[in-house]
């Protein structure tokens, strides 16, 4: 790795192979990629915030319909609960990012991996944790879901499956008549 300055006076580490890197970081400045890192967290946060929101209130309607198809008894307001509470581990996969992006940084959302490449270990370990704690959360919801609406567990997962069809068979059927009318 060969040490190199950008415009703007900031030393970056950049392989002498990589000369696309270098380019663009001596076109773009180093203070430019980190305001863009600024930029992505922010709307990241913004967006899974109102994403949240709109998917809790969006999935325990679909609950609540399916759940009565199969004789479920929960008002909206406890499988809005339930899906809350449920995804308490899903949200602590986001403390995850704190080490990635202080190890990682900009190469976290960026195509040039090398940083990534050269430090693997670190990386799987903390993906591996986001995986057990999204496992440890879809349990958790399809466990409080049957709770709230009298079943088992397996009726839970039931609800949920039928809850996941309501929401992706006319997202499909709006895709492909899309499709179709676009040629």
């Amino acid at each position: 790795m060969a040490v190199e300055t950008c415009a703007n006076g900031i030393a970056l580490e950049i392989s002498p192979d990589n000369k696309t890197a270098k380019a663009l970081y001596e076109s773009l400045g180093y203070q430019q990629q980190t305001e863009y890192l600024h930029l992505i967290m922010f709307g990241a946060l913004l967006g899974g915030m109102a994403g949240g929101l709109i998917s809790i209130f969006l999935f325990s309607w679909l609950l609540k319909i399916s759940g009565r198809w199969i004789g479920g008894q929960a008002t909206s307001e406890h499988l809005r609960a339930a899906m809350a509470w449920g995804a308490i581990p899903i949200l602590c996969t986001l403390l995850l990012w704190v080490p990635l992006l202080a190890l990682y940084g900009n190469a976290m959302f960026s195509s040039d991996t090398q940083r990534i490449t050269d430090n693997l270990v670190p990386y799987f370990i903390l993906i591996f944790l986001e995986l057990l704690l999204a496992i440890w959360g879809v349990i958790l919801i399809i466990k409080c879901v049957g709770q709230v609406q009298g079943f088992s567990a397996w009726r839970a997962l039931g609800n949920v499956m039928l809850a996941i069809l309501l929401f992706i068979v006319p997202v499909v059927l709006l895709g492909v008549l899309v499709a179709v009318m676009t040629g």
